[in-house]
């Protein structure tokens, strides 16, 4: 299909007559007619019959005409998509957004862009989420989640069956077979995300000299089937950003050779780890 005899047919359908749209398309009148008789060739249908001096649409033209305007439409598209690639510039950005950060986030944004910057497309945020609406056609979306206060985990060795914790003895050596953790003694216990502390200490900075942030949350920490005493739960005095728990092993018989510990924040758990307590 030639493009640029539809073209001719469109702007012929518009015009009403071969003249005016041989004015309009900066062709002679017989070059335009000749491309005419052309398309009805290609095509094998009448598109024209003359009424005096203009011309009327047949039937099948009337059912083509839309059609034809809309390949010339997506044509125009391709063409223009063809340049911005071509420049390395986007044309426009298809945004999708919820409604309180179209307000409060990105108009400020859209009133600083330029006439050489891309045309903002802003759409309201597909229901499914961000990812829904990129696979879509938005070319950038932005979502809401959710933020948990807490979301406390232990840190352990990759690759023990058991998981053994970051777990200190009370000779500050890890509580492995070798070096194990006594009953009645204390341990420290190492992890993160165990949320707000009550002192604040600036990221990636250790809490102020003589200064415990202890978190806000309630700590408790279960080793074996019982419940140990927390003797501190908060930032490392010692490690930026690290959560510590100090607690007491319960001195009872049966804790003893390789247990599980689980500590919760606020009733939130922790992954389970393991430590070694000496018979």
């Amino acid at each position: 299909m030639d493009l640029r005899l539809l073209r001719y047919f469109v702007a012929t359908a518009d015009a009403g007559s071969a003249t005016r749209a041989a004015e309009v398309l900066h062709v002679t009148q017989p070059v335009l007619s000749r491309q005419l008789r052309q398309l009805e060739t290609n095509l094998g249908v009448p598109l024209f019959a003359r009424e005096g001096r203009r011309l009327r649409l047949t039937r099948t033209a009337e059912d083509l005409l839309p059609r034809a305007r809309d390949l010339l439409a997506h044509a125009d598209d391709l063409e223009r998509a063809v340049e911005v690639l071509a420049s390395g510039r986007l044309d426009e950005l298809h945004l999708a957004v919820p409604s309180t950060t179209l307000t409060d986030v990105l108009a400020p944004f859209l009133a600083t862009l330029g006439p050489d910057d891309p045309v903002a497309m802003v759409r309201e945020l597909d229901p499914r989420g961000a990812a829904a609406a990129v696979r879509a056609g938005a070319d950038l979306a932005s979502g809401t989640m959710d933020v948990v206060p807490v979301s406390p985990g232990l840190f352990f060795v990759l690759g023990d069956p058991l998981a053994q914790g970051g777990v200190l003895n009370q000779e500050n050596q890890y509580a492995i077979e070798a070096t194990p953790a006594q009953r009645g003694r204390a341990i420290q216990i190492f992890g993160t995300g165990q949320g707000p502390v009550d002192v604040t200490t600036p990221d990636g900075d250790v809490p102020p000299a003589g200064t415990l942030a202890r978190a806000t949350g309630v700590t408790r920490i279960f080793i074996s089937v019982d419940e140990a005493e927390v003797l501190f739960s908060g930032l490392s005095p010692q490690f930026p950003g690290l959560w510590q728990v100090n607690a007491m092993v319960p001195d009872k018989p049966y804790i003893t050779g390789q247990v599980p510990l689980i500590v919760t924040i606020d009733g939130v758990p922790t992954n389970q780890v393991s430590f070694w307590v000496s018979p």
